[in-house]
């Protein structure tokens, strides 16, 4: 739960500096951005990688390795003097991010049984989720009171009561022998989400397909997926398995997840800069404003794993998407 809190902070209370570091660096909306589109590149591209580390170095060792890797990242990133450094830095740094959530979720389906994944489940999002609550507001405060840079500086005592208690509670587990990794395809998938995520940033700064810039990230782009597609379905060992997109209830819960973050980190990057600059909000009180996201996240988180015991996922996922 600090684990996921820690990145989840880290997430938002960067959207609510981001105003403020815009004006600190010199840099417009488009260009400060790229704090937030580094992290997450970094993050698409790097984890199915941990599928295959966990296996190799054991996931207790793997989950200290990236936490500490996350917490010295959040250091240096803290004490960037140029843009370029900040956004190498946020990559570097979303590079030990993709491994959190799929090593917590390990973590809980190697220590919990079957039944009692549900209730796990809702706890550890709900612990998650108090980051959303707290992030805007500490973040606020920090970058009101101190400066952007100490906002990075939170990760560190979340990032220290994570290892205090994975080195207290989490059992040792012995490596096993992973299959061979697929660096082909590996860097095919890694250039097209590159090359797609800076055709769309890039796309309205230089008037989308008028600019020659933008052509070329999305022949380049396209050209990478193809070649990852075509190796996907012929190599005997593929960096993403494609069989796994024959199960219906995966392919919809991805499709769900999509859209689902679709509206949360979109909006992240633009409800700061919309409530400071154009509605003329203070620091501290976008804060407040964002903080109520969570709220009903929270709740529900914690509601649906104990429902899960009881009813069948279905109807949740419905009740919820009519919700919305």
């Amino acid at each position: 739960m600090p684990a996921g809190a820690m990145q989840a902070t880290d997430t938002f209370a960067t959207s609510i500096a981001m105003p403020t570091m815009m004006g600190a660096l010199s840099a417009t909306i488009t260009e400060i951005s790229w704090v937030i589109t580094a992290y997450l590149v970094a993050s698409a591209m790097f984890t199915p990688l941990y599928a295959w580390l966990s296996r190799r170095v054991g996931r207790r060792r793997l989950f200290i390795v990236v936490i500490i890797g996350f917490m010295v990242a959040s250091l240096f990133v803290s004490q960037s003097e140029t843009l370029m450094e900040l956004v190498i830095l946020r990559f570097v740094q979303g590079f030990f991010g993709a491994g959190l959530n799929p090593l917590t979720f390990q973590m809980v389906l190697a220590t919990f049984p079957k039944k009692h994944h549900g209730p796990a489940f809702g706890w550890l999002q709900t612990g998650r989720m108090s980051a959303v609550l707290v992030g805007p507001v500490i973040g606020g405060l920090l970058t009101e009171l101190v400066g952007w840079r100490s906002v990075y500086l939170m990760n560190l005592p979340l990032g220290a009561a994570a290892l205090f208690m994975i080195l207290r509670v989490v059992p040792k587990d012995a490596p096993e022998k992973p299959q061979r990794f697929d660096f082909f395809g590996f860097f095919a998938l890694g250039i097209a989400i590159a090359s797609t995520q800076l055709m769309l940033d890039q796309g309205q700064k230089r008037d989308w397909f008028d600019s020659e810039v933008i052509v070329t990230y999305c022949i380049i782009s396209a050209g990478a997926f193809y070649v990852f597609a075509i190796h996907c379905t012929t190599a005997l060992r593929p960096y993403l398995n494609p069989r796994v997109f024959r199960n219906r209830e995966f392919v919809i819960g991805l499709v769900i997840d999509f859209f689902v973050s679709f509206m949360f980190f979109g909006y992240m990057a633009l409800l700061p800069p919309l409530l400071q600059r154009q509605l003329g909000f203070p620091v501290v009180e976008t804060g407040f404003v964002l903080m109520y996201r969570g709220f009903g996240t929270m709740i529900a988180a914690l509601l649906a794993g104990f429902l899960l015991i009881r009813f069948s996922p279905r109807p949740l996922i419905m009740f919820g998407l009519l919700a919305v």
